[in-house]
């Protein structure tokens, strides 16, 4: 649903102000010039990281305290989160698009559906004791961050291995192999955002990820999104290059 938001934009720009725009344009639009018109043409794409839960738990770059870390609790995420998880999503991506580029109204309701069908099944099987939410301290129920796993088919997410895997390979996975954990959202608060919420609540779901036995999180996210991406790099994700990595 989220690579449906995109909306195409026509801007009346003349070919000198178009050829401006080479410097500029986002990854996730086609540009085009049409009779005078500019046509961008949604075009998102996402990237596939991987993230090896020992190596993240044996870093020594990670800050051992973060700012803030006194007034932000980490706690599981619970029946009555989900209905403020919609302004939470809103809110973390109202600076980057879709979200940027939809009105208010458009971009409260694509949060709601977008929360309702994750809620449903729709981005897998939640993972809850992964899952969990950052509230603020002092009140103990405003959401400033949430991180929420789940359990999705691992031909869909490494759908190379279908061609490439040996005779028989597939068939010869566990069902426990046969489903990965997925990174669906990490979210954060604008206004909270670079204050390290985002690692704590990555820190949670690594622990009890490793503590049920699995050893890699995966995850997806716009090529494009500068905050999104240097997120994932700085907390050791790597790009999904050979699936058989796993």
């Amino acid at each position: 649903m989220f690579w449906d938001l995109f909306p195409m934009i026509r801007l009346p720009l003349a070919r000198k102000d178009f050829e401006r725009l080479r410097g500029i344009r986002h990854p996730a639009y086609k540009y085009e010039l049409v009779r005078g018109e500019t046509i961008l043409t949604p075009r998102p794409n996402p990237a596939r990281a991987v993230l090896d839960l020992a190596s993240w738990s044996k870093r020594k770059d990670r800050p051992r305290r973060l700012f803030g870390e006194d007034s932000v609790l980490i706690r599981p995420l619970g029946e009555g989160d989900w209905k403020l998880l919609p302004t939470l999503l809103e809110t973390a991506h109202s600076f980057e698009p879709p979200f940027s580029l939809l009105s208010e109204t458009k971009r409260s309701k694509a949060a709601k559906d977008l929360i309702e069908f994750l809620r449903t099944g729709g981005e897998g099987v939640l993972m809850d004791r992964a899952s969990a939410v950052a509230v603020d301290g002092d009140s103990r129920k405003a959401l400033v961050g949430a991180v929420i796993v789940t359990k999705i088919p691992r031909r869909k997410y490494f759908w190379e291995e279908r061609r490439q895997a040996p005779a028989g390979g597939a068939k010869a996975r566990s069902k426990k192999d046969a489903w990965i954990p997925h990174l669906t959202w990490a979210l954060v608060h604008a206004w909270e955002q670079r204050h390290g919420i985002g690692t704590r609540l990555l820190g949670h779901a690594v622990g009890a990820l490793a503590k049920a036995g699995h050893k890699h999180l995966t995850s997806t996210f716009l090529i494009g999104n500068a905050t999104a991406m240097s997120w994932h790099w700085r907390n050791g994700f790597e790009l999904v290059g050979r699936p058989s990595m796993l």
